[in-house]
């Protein structure tokens, strides 16, 4: 049986909306509105599903 290894949040080079969210105290309906925005610059796409990297500045 394989162990499944976490990776602090912290640690991460990038985010899913949900670990964003808890990690930012933000919602991700607010994380969803800004990175939905075609001048956000942090969003990678990995074909039709994409992931958030921590930029907060905007917020």
């Amino acid at each position: 049986m394989r162990m499944k290894c976490e990776v602090p949040v912290w640690e991460k080079a990038t985010l899913t909306l949900e670990e964003a969210a808890a990690y930012s105290n933000v919602g991700v309906n607010r994380l969803r509105e800004i990175s939905d925005a075609e001048n956000c610059n942090f969003v990678l796409w990995v074909g039709k599903n994409y992931a958030k990297a921590p930029d907060y500045d905007i917020l």
